[in-house]
């Protein structure tokens, strides 16, 4: 039984293998057969994409083609157009070239026939001027000269009469034509105001450091003050410190030194001296770059010695009346410029005169002698030319100006100076000026009153008039001009009008 098993089981088996390798061989077959399709199916594609692309490759050939040599039977087409062009632009030069020919010895002949004319001219008058003579019973030498004569005469009268329009005309219309100048050139010029504060103003943070800068017994301010020669001010504003002095340099010295003193913890003599001897070395080389902008921004053509550009600077911290000196410089040199473009003159010259007018203000603090000698000898000293020189120093007439230069220096040094808000001065010296012009006027004999107005700029004087007469008015105001030019100074100008009235009163009865 377990034989018949076995052998069953065998039999199976092999059975088995046999179908699986019959149905195994089935599956195989179809696979390639589907496979051998699908390739052939594939080719049978490809070549029908060959033969398309070949097509298109041969109809793009035929078009290119073409376009080929439609484009060349357009070359030559406009190759030939050109050539006759070209050919016919050379004919046309040819036809001009002969007719300038003919034009060039149409010209020459006429040229020879003027030449032969202009000599038969010549000798024509040379018969005339003969017959003429002989006519007149002169040569011709002396008929010249008697012409001459007469001509020279004629022309000098006409000269002196044309001279003389020239004079009435200037006369009745410089003021108008002066004052349309100033006001143009005025109202070209903007700038900052050149008004100087005496005071200088320290912001603390706490208001007790004034306590630390005072000192015990003040001994700390007191020194500072001394070594510097200013006025300190505490208590005016809430922390705030008042440096104040006419000398702007201490001034600034003053106020670099106390901003020093206000970060310190603990203040001595030793501390300010140092503090003073620090801020005094920043001001002297701030005093160089005020000079380098100051020269950079009057846009000068010439270099300047670096000793003149420290004097400059120096300008930076000197008043007059109140007016900043480098502010007022630009002015002056500004305007002074406009106005020489307006009459024609050298703008660069009068433009130097007038900025270094006053360059002896930097320097007349220390040493002796008037701001305006002072100027001359520091242009002299660092080479200027001698009319620039001229025109600076005698804006003052200390010598009379000789240039139309020097005039118009002196002309923006006035409109500068005496505008209105440049200059200021303490209520006390306005006063006494005041009072000083009113006492002058009144010394003069047959005076019945005096009153100065406009801000001490008219001085007005009421007469006796059974004491002065017309004719004496002349030299009274005169006189009294001369007296105040001597005694006072004063900013501007001072207009002295002398009024006298009479009246008469009678009754008809």
């Amino acid at each position: 039984m377990i034989l018949i098993n076995i052998i069953i089981i065998v039999v199976a088996t092999i059975v088995g293998a046999l179908i699986s390798q019959l149905v195994f061989k089935r599956l195989n077959f179809v696979d390639i057969k589907k496979t051998k399709a699908k390739a052939e199916k594939l080719l049978e594609n490809s070549k029908q994409e060959a033969e398309t692309i070949q097509n298109e490759a041969l109809i793009y050939t035929e078009n290119i083609k073409q376009n080929t040599e439609d484009m060349l039977k357009q070359m030559k087409t406009l190759i030939h157009t050109i050539e006759q062009n070209v050919k016919f632009k050379e004919e046309i030069f040819e036809k001009k070239e002969m007719k300038n020919t003919n034009l060039r010895g149409i010209i020459l002949d006429l040229q020879e026939a003027i030449n032969k004319s202009e000599e038969r001219l010549v000798k024509l008058e040379g018969m005339i001027k003969d017959k003429l003579a002989i006519r007149c019973g002169q040569t011709i030498e002396s008929l010249k000269d008697s012409l001459i004569r007469q001509y020279s005469a004629d022309l000098s009268e006409e000269k002196i009469e044309h001279i003389k329009k020239k004079l009435e005309y200037a006369s009745e219309n410089a003021e108008k034509i002066a004052k349309n100048m100033l006001r143009s050139s005025i109202q070209r010029y903007t700038d900052t105001s050149s008004v100087e504060k005496k005071e200088a103003k320290i912001i603390v943070h706490r208001d007790e450091i004034k306590a630390i800068i005072v000192g015990r017994n003040a001994e700390n301010i007191l020194l500072f003050e001394k070594l510097l020669d200013v006025d300190v001010v505490f208590n005016d504003e809430p922390k705030t410190i008042v440096v104040s002095t006419f000398d702007l340099l201490r001034k600034n010295v003053a106020r670099v030194a106390m901003e020093k003193l206000v970060k310190m913890r603990h203040i001595g003599e030793k501390e300010i001296k140092t503090a003073i001897a620090e801020a005094k070395k920043i001001i002297e080389q701030d005093l160089v770059e005020v000079g380098k902008k100051a020269v950079k921004k009057m846009g000068f053509k010439r270099k300047f010695d670096p000793d003149l550009i420290k004097i400059i600077g120096r300008l930076k911290y000197r008043t007059s009346y109140g007016q900043n000196i480098l502010l007022h410089s630009f002015e002056v040199a500004s305007m002074a410029e406009l106005l020489a473009g307006e009459l024609g003159l050298d703008q660069e010259k009068t433009k130097i005169a007038a900025f270094f007018h006053d360059i002896g203000k930097a320097i007349d603090q220390h040493i002796e002698g008037s701001h305006d000698v002072l100027t001359r000898e520091i242009m002299t000293k660092f080479g200027f030319p001698e009319d620039e020189i001229h025109a600076a120093w005698t804006h003052h007439e200390a010598e009379t100006p000789q240039t139309a230069e020097a005039r118009i220096v002196m002309a923006a040094d006035a409109i500068s100076a005496g505008r209105p808000g440049a200059r200021q001065e303490s209520l006390q010296r306005y006063i006494e000026r005041l009072r000083a012009l009113e006492e002058i006027a009144t010394s003069h004999e047959g005076v019945n009153k005096t009153y100065a107005i406009s801000a001490g700029r008219e001085l007005r004087v009421l007469v006796n008039p059974d004491d002065v007469s017309d004719g004496q008015m002349d030299e009274m105001a005169g006189d009294i001009a001369k007296e105040i030019e001597n005694k006072l100074s004063y900013p501007g100008k001072i207009k002295i009008n002398i009024i006298r009235r009479t009246k008469a009163v009678d009754f008809a009865k």
